[in-house]
């Protein structure tokens, strides 16, 4: 009966520790920071483009717990300065890669255009790689349903746009952000 019980209290702890995500703040922050970058953060589009390092600020915001680690490693996620980072804080594949690894510890399965909503994530792909990552801030509705999604980006910055007008024809991949795992 004890195990059953210890049992039970462990499945609790990971369904609180997968319901950690607000996506409404991450998609919040996402709308402040679109246009006017967070300076408590290094801009890096001078070197090699600033998308990956947006959409980990606005998880990190909406409540994903950074995973330290050795700098410019790919086997965690984390921003402590410029120079002490994950490649996968700030590298689009570098994320993806981490994302959808073994020693992930963020709860981000793939999804799809219709069910990713406020701060879930979409990364451009070329083949397997992927080149961009947008953040959903709004889903827009038609009399139909469901008619587009608003992201918000860096790295030709965008806030709150149309994913559609701006970035159709491309392979896209969806991820619906849980929480940490």
């Amino acid at each position: 009966h004890t195990e059953e019980i210890q049992l039970k209290n462990q499945t609790a702890s990971a369904t609180a520790a997968s319901n950690t995500y607000d996506g409404a703040k991450a998609s919040n922050y996402a709308l402040k920071y679109a246009l006017n970058y967070n300076s408590n953060y290094v801009n890096f589009n001078g070197s090699g483009g600033d998308c990956t390092n947006f959409i980990s600020q606005c998880l990190k915001s909406g409540g994903i717990s950074q995973h330290v680690g050795t700098a410019y490693s790919g086997n965690c996620w984390f921003y402590k300065t410029s120079t002490n980072r994950s490649s996968t804080w700030t590298g689009a594949n570098e994320f993806r890669k981490y994302v959808t690894g073994s020693s992930s510890k963020i709860n981000m399965p793939s999804s799809s255009w219709g069910s990713v909503t406020h701060g879930d994530i979409i990364q451009l792909m070329n083949g397997s790689s992927a080149y961009h990552s947008l953040i959903v801030s709004g889903v827009a509705y038609g009399s139909s349903g469901r008619s587009d999604l608003l992201i918000c980006c860096h790295t030709s910055d965008r806030r709150h746009v149309s994913l559609n007008s701006n970035f159709a024809g491309i392979t896209k991949k969806y991820y619906h952000v849980k929480g940490n795992k």
